[in-house]
């Protein structure tokens, strides 16, 4: 039923949909459809002081009714909050045209501001690419959250979107990238760093945060199937008790409604300010797979670094945890599984420092080796509890310790 719904919204929406209105009393450029247009030619200043929001927003309604292919943005625009929900028809590129190579405060393509401020709303939005942009939260005047995504009544989805080269860096107080069950989210090429809030990549179905669409109604009875991949990112996060990247699902989802598919592939992943793990797994039923990324939070035996670099936690059983190829620099665990896991492979991965630890607390289905001490073993049916650890770095001697179910 659910594709279904999905393929009659985009035909039907297609063939006639209603977009982002134009605002009242402006003029708008004779642009052909199909063409890309600028957000200078709407009255953006990018002067990093004057604020862009009106200006931009005009360019991003005449966009959504012209059907044009791309809107171009140039350097420190400031905004507050844009709306570019419920545009139904896909491929509308967002491309940024001056970006900077090492990110400083006040410099980006969209300098995002106001406590209040949720940066660029794509709720209910199938098919946008967001390439070669830079979005900076002020640190006098942090903002939620750069980019932002819900489900929305009449919509369900935010279906679709890629991430190309995108940059956010500063401060955002709940998240730098914040999606409230968007699906098919894809993310090429990127860096993103947040020095507050609760983690710098958000993805849920429950919302724990609380953060809903200013501009669309919020639909809170859709279960929707999510799937994300992350390749080739850098994620920083300097916070107390967030994660790096943060996935979370809704506890109360039926089992057969709805399934995570989660990849993360060539990331390089830090967590520092006392935050609680580099990578957080709330309730997720499955599946998860982190490929060749490196986890440096405690690389320099930094003290503030986070404590877990992967932390399962919440009621649901994670069924299928896949790592491989990683390099991890734990303060004291590798994983720490406070929910039960089941279907878990581990091979390959290279783990510095000492203790080096793996901690489930039930275990289902799971082979575990290590390149780095040659920690292995081995759960056919059920465990209770298990806990690896290395006892002597020099030698590489384990410590395996399992409390097995008959």
């Amino acid at each position: 039923m659910q594709v279904k719904r999905r393929r009659f919204l985009f035909g039907s929406l297609m063939a006639g949909a209603s977009v982002l209105p134009a605002r009242a009393g402006t003029q708008q450029p004779q642009t052909p459809s199909g063409d890309g247009v600028s957000v200078y030619k709407f009255g953006a200043v990018g002067d990093g002081r004057t604020d862009d929001s009106e200006a931009i927003q005009r360019c991003l309604s005449y966009a959504a009714r012209a059907r044009c292919r791309r809107v171009l943005v140039g350097a420190n625009h400031v905004i507050t909050d844009l709306d570019l929900t419920g545009l139904y028809y896909g491929g509308l590129i967002i491309e940024g045209t001056n970006t900077t190579h090492q990110p400083v405060p006040g410099h980006a393509n969209f300098i995002v501001r106001g406590t209040a401020s949720q940066g660029l709303d794509i709720s209910g939005t199938s098919g946008l690419v967001l390439r070669n942009l830079t979005f900076a939260g002020l640190p006098s005047d942090a903002p939620r959250s750069a980019v932002f995504a819900s489900r929305v009544a009449g919509a369900n989805e935010s279906y679709g979107h890629s991430f190309e080269n995108v940059r956010c860096y500063g401060r955002f107080t709940c998240a730098a990238l914040y999606n409230y069950a968007g699906e098919v989210w894809s993310f090429r090429q990127g860096d993103y760093r947040n020095d507050a809030g609760f983690a710098t990549l958000y993805f849920t179905t429950f919302n724990s945060l609380g953060l809903k669409s200013k501009f669309r109604e919020t639909d809170a009875h859709v279960r929707p199937l999510t799937v994300t991949t992350l390749g080739n990112l850098t994620v920083y996060y300097n916070a107390r008790d967030g994660a790096a990247i943060w996935f979370e699902q809704d506890p109360g989802t039926p089992p057969d409604a709805t399934v995570q598919q989660i990849k993360i592939e060539d990331c390089y992943v830090v967590a520092r300010g006392q935050a609680r793990a580099t990578f957080r797994f709330s309730d997720i039923m499955g599946n998860v797979r982190i490929v060749a990324c490196r986890d440096e939070s405690f690389a320099r035996g930094d003290s503030d670094a986070a404590v877990t670099c992967i932390l399962v936690d919440g009621m649901r059983n994670l069924r299928g945890l896949t790592l491989e190829d990683n390099v991890f620099f734990p303060r004291s665990f590798v994983i720490d599984a406070l929910a039960p896991v089941q279907d878990y492979r581990a091979a390959g991965n290279y783990v510095w420092n000492k203790p080096r630890v793996w901690r489930f607390t039930q275990l289902a289905n799971a082979t575990h080796a290590t390149l780095y001490g040659n920690e292995l073993f081995v759960v056919t049916g059920r465990a209770d509890r298990v806990e690896v650890s290395a006892v002597n770095r020099q030698t590489g001697v384990n410590n395996v310790r399992m409390t097995l179910r008959s």
